[in-house]
């Protein structure tokens, strides 16, 4: 899904912002951004210092605010657990476009996203050992043209793994 340079760059920011609402943007966050940011066709942002309210503000066409709500569950549950402090950025995006929730609707839909992204987790480590398996195979004998193309298919499997968790249904 391509969405405009303005909406794309705020949906980001305000997934970094979720990412880094626990004091830590850790490797399975930072993929996840990634992935996102390919599908939305912009590179990621490392600055977490977001002004999530102006960011929010951004987006708004259907699509953007779409992407925002998914991709942000899914960066908050990438690790297995949603934190108090990615709840509370969880709530303050729902509000900001409107998003009505009833009574424990919200934990309810960390609590799939946890699943959901467990699967997605269970993929990358699929795929990394696929890769290491690979390498071994390989040897010294492996060239560094060979290498690279290894390390392609690796990412490219990662990134369509996170695609497929925060695509819809």
């Amino acid at each position: 899904m391509r969405l405009d340079a303005t909406e794309a760059s705020a949906v980001l920011k305000v997934l970094l912002a979720v990412a880094a609402a626990d004091g830590i943007v850790d490797d399975e966050e930072r993929s996840t951004l990634e992935a996102v940011a390919y599908c939305a066709g912009v590179e990621p942002d490392d600055d977490t210092d977001v002004d999530l309210d102006a960011e929010v503000r951004r987006i708004r066409s259907p699509a953007a605010r779409q992407l925002t709500l998914r991709a942000s569950f899914a960066i908050a549950a990438v690790d297995g657990r949603c934190s108090p402090e990615e709840h509370a950025i969880l709530e303050r995006v729902h509000a900001a476009f409107g998003v009505p929730l009833a009574a424990g609707a919200l934990v309810s839909d960390e609590q799939q996203w946890v699943m959901r992204m467990g699967s997605a987790r269970t993929a990358l480590t699929r795929a990394t050992d696929d890769f290491l398996h690979e390498l071994a195979r390989g040897g010294t004998s492996l060239d560094s043209s060979a290498y690279e193309e290894m390390l392609g298919r690796l990412e490219s499997r990662k990134r369509r793994a996170l695609e497929a968790a925060v695509s819809p249904a």
